[in-house]
């Protein structure tokens, strides 16, 4: 089948792991045997606007064709499009871009990751309306419901529009159904994740006594609660390491914190980390925290039990699809006290935990061969119903 994909976003040479979990289902449905083309509009901040950047990126075009699928990206800045104004000049230039694609090879399926701003693009263009659309969804402001108005209009036709849904947990489904009740039923199906990457090399099993972060350092991930955390074993005289791995607005606010707590020796910041990195630091943390506020997904916390970690969540959504029973915690409420005593009851041990239990739970749920087959169900399921 010749597969469509347009993301709202999409990797980019600046931020890699930038919507990476679409550039992993455009390789695993390529595996399965598809013909898959992504269309990435990108859309840069105008913050970054100098000469160096307009020379690398000034509305140019480029095709990628790797052995999985082929990319289409055209670079540009960013039209403003958290304002009604710029969302439509994206639209109109992404549905452009798509049209033109579906034109010339013919598209069977087109996938769009997300209902604000890819899948409005795709509903808002004639063309693409006559071929079955799948909506992906992986957005926290949906899971969050902090939509301006307008925002919550266009998600709430794109998902009448759509011929079938797709959620990346419970959770976000939930929100989805809210914001526009459907005739379709709302697919839950988890991100891909790289198992066979993601394996904890053998000979170094989970230490108990070594805890981590791996996010982008942004309020919405609230990693001050867990410097918090650190601070209250700190004074009763644990030993034990916290790393911090990622990059972003909160990383000078964040260290001050360290420094005014007096927990530089426990805790280290190692800086922004790209995938293969992103795996040496798993293998460092035996436990994984996340103190998030909202959570679409999750992946780092897949990945990171696909490495045999043990998790500790805050309850805030898609982690409590596959996080507990023996491989990690959901904390009811996300406080630096409750962190604090899920943290100490793992360092004394009392938290039972199978390394390769956690790993084979979420190869039954997230490898890449139970996403291709749970994708080309619901691909079958909606054209079945258009011949029907």
């Amino acid at each position: 089948m010749k597969i469509l994909i347009v993301p709202s976003f999409y990797p980019t040479r600046e931020r890699p792991t930038l919507g990476v979990f679409v550039r992993d289902q455009a390789e695993l449905l390529g595996r399965a045997g598809h013909d898959v083309t992504v269309n990435s509009l990108e859309s840069r901040s105008i913050r970054q606007l100098g000469p160096r950047t307009i020379a690398a990126s000034h509305f140019q075009s480029e095709t990628k064709v790797f052995p999985t699928h082929t990319e289409n990206i055209r670079r540009g800045w960013n039209p403003l499009s958290q304002y009604p104004l710029g969302a439509a000049v994206w639209m109109m230039l992404a549905g452009r871009m798509a049209a033109r694609e579906a034109r010339s090879r013919a598209a069977g399926l087109v996938i769009s990751h997300n209902a604000i701003l890819a899948a409005a693009a795709v509903n808002r263009c004639r063309k693409l309306r006559e071929l079955p659309h799948i909506i992906t969804e992986h957005s926290s402001s949906i899971l969050s419901g902090a939509l301006p108005p307008w925002q919550s209009a266009l998600a709430s036709s794109a998902y009448v529009r759509a011929s079938g849904i797709i959620a990346v947990s419970r959770a976000l489904a939930t929100r989805v159904s809210q914001i526009a009740p459907s005739q379709h039923r709302i697919h839950v199906i988890p991100n891909p994740i790289a198992t066979d990457f993601f394996r904890r090399d053998p000979g170094h099993p989970p230490s108990r006594t070594t805890f981590g972060i791996i996010a982008n350092l942004v309020p919405i991930k609230r990693i001050d609660i867990a410097i918090k955390a650190v601070a209250i074993l700190a004074r009763k005289g644990l030993q034990f390491e916290f790393h911090i791995g990622g990059s972003g607005p909160e990383e000078p606010r964040l260290r001050q914190l360290v420094s005014e707590l007096g927990v530089g020796k426990w805790i280290s910041f190692k800086g922004k980390l790209d995938r293969p990195q992103v795996r040496s630091a798993l293998q460092r943390i035996g436990t994984l925290c996340i103190t998030s506020e909202h959570e679409t997904f999750g992946m780092i916390a897949a990945e990171a039990m696909s490495m045999g970690c043990f998790v500790i969540s805050s309850n805030c959504g898609g982690p409590t699809d596959f996080v507990g029973k023996g491989n990690g915690l959901v904390l009811p409420s996300c406080h630096p006290e409750s962190v604090a005593s899920a943290m100490e009851s793992r360092i004394h041990g009392h938290e039972g935990h199978d390394p390769e239990a956690s790993r084979s739970h979420i190869e039954s749920l997230c490898s890449e061969k139970s996403v291709a087959t749970a994708l080309s169900g619901v691909f079958q399921e909606i054209l079945m119903n258009r011949t029907a």
